[in-house]
């Protein structure tokens, strides 16, 4: 028995990569050709060897269970789903373009931030209500609904899904000028320490 307790059993590099080399081979087999394919595989005169080794080393390093059936399990299971996992090309999604938010229309959800709110979300109902009639806001939603008509116009069909957008566009500017405002504050209160200054 080894000095240290050994808490997760790992197959030899060997052995795993027959196992895939395996897998590789079957894993579009169905559950009872796989068996059997896996069955005759565990008899030939190589992964035999392969399996008799790994065995006497786990059973060294203090693993009691039954070396086979964990391999079947982590061939048909992990190495199976991880080769098909592989084989599946990743598609990477295009980046959206940003869209600004006028400087007028931010300085004025710093105002309304500064006045004192309870919730970002509350915040964010009140100015929308306070600003409606707003000459700033109504300018700024018409220019976003039409940058966003025009960016986006290939995933979003119709007129109350850009209007989504510009809300939630509108709504994360809101709560993101609210989190730098309280985090403004916060900073201003506590001082830097300097832990490396002498005393």
């Amino acid at each position: 028995m080894p000095d240290h307790r050994v808490l997760r059993f790992e197959f030899s590099a060997a052995l795993i990569h027959a196992v895939t080399a395996f897998v590789g081979t079957h894993r579009y087999d169905d559950r009872k050709t796989y068996k059997e394919a896996w069955t005759a595989w565990l008899l030939t005169e190589d992964t035999a060897a392969l399996l008799d080794a790994e065995h006497a080393r786990l059973n060294n390093l203090g693993y009691t269970g039954d070396v086979a059936d964990k391999l079947f399990k982590s061939a048909r299971y992990y190495f199976r789903g991880k080769l098909q996992q592989q084989s599946q090309p990743t598609r990477r999604r295009r980046r959206q373009k940003y869209v600004a938010v006028n400087r007028t229309l931010l300085d004025a959800m710093d105002e309304h931030i500064e006045r004192g709110l309870t919730t970002p979300a509350l915040g964010f109902a009140d100015f929308c209500t306070a600003h409606a009639e707003d000459a700033v806001l109504q300018t700024e939603v018409a220019s976003l609904f039409a940058r966003y008509n025009n960016a986006i116009k290939d995933s979003i069909t119709s007129d109350t899904q850009i209007m989504q957008e510009v809300l939630h566009k509108l709504k994360k500017t809101y709560k993101n000028r609210c989190f730098m405002q309280t985090h403004k504050r916060t900073r201003a209160r506590v001082p830097f320490q300097n832990n490396n200054a002498t005393k």
